[in-house]
């Protein structure tokens, strides 16, 4: 299973349990995960642009999940998508603008068990050797953890070259090619 699918699945999990999400993301790792939650019953809010307009926003769609009526119907939801770390103090939750959907709902991260490092070997747990040395030399992005177990070595390499298989990657650094150069 690729890492982003199944980061998506988690996300979607918590989601449809609570019926709102609070993603918290210093990193900017997860916006695509995110995103592709969207749909016509769960807007997914970018508190990435201003703060303000996505608490407004937020709340809206908040109220508009507590009112009676047709979308009674159909099972709303909402997602929060803030790209700044999660309030670690009671101080800072109390200055949090998206605190009260995470108390509503469910927030991510939440524990040592949603760490990046930990999902990629959630994802693929019969790899997980293989992702603790990828860590090791530095947090890899989603395509190099998606490499790893695809039946060849090198995930690393195979994703800063974009290439396939040993002989490609020979091939690259034998032609020197100034893509090549580049990436590496």
């Amino acid at each position: 299973m690729r890492v982003r699918d199944f980061i998506r699945d988690q996300f979607k999990k918590r989601l449809d349990a609570a019926g709102c999400l609070v993603v918290y993301d210093r990193e900017g790792r997860y916006r695509e995960c995110v995103m592709a939650l969207a749909s016509e019953t769960c807007p997914v809010i970018d508190a990435g642009e201003s703060i303000i307009t996505a608490r407004e926003q937020a709340l809206n769609e908040w109220l508009r999940l507590a009112r009676p009526g047709k979308a009674a119907k159909q099972q709303r939801q909402l997602v929060v998508y803030v790209p700044a770390g999660k309030p670690e103090t009671d101080e800072d939750r109390c200055r949090d603008p998206f605190q009260i959907f995470g108390l509503g709902g469910n927030v991510f991260p939440e524990g040592d068990g949603d760490s990046y490092q930990a999902l990629c070997r959630r994802a693929k747990p019969d790899f997980a050797v293989q992702i603790e040395t990828l860590f090791q030399s530095g947090v890899p992005d989603f395509d190099t953890v998606d490499n790893v177990g695809a039946g060849k070595g090198w995930p690393r390499l195979r994703t800063l070259l974009g290439v396939e298989s040993a002989a490609e990657i020979l091939v690259a650094f034998q032609i020197g090619r100034a893509s090549c150069r580049e990436r590496v």
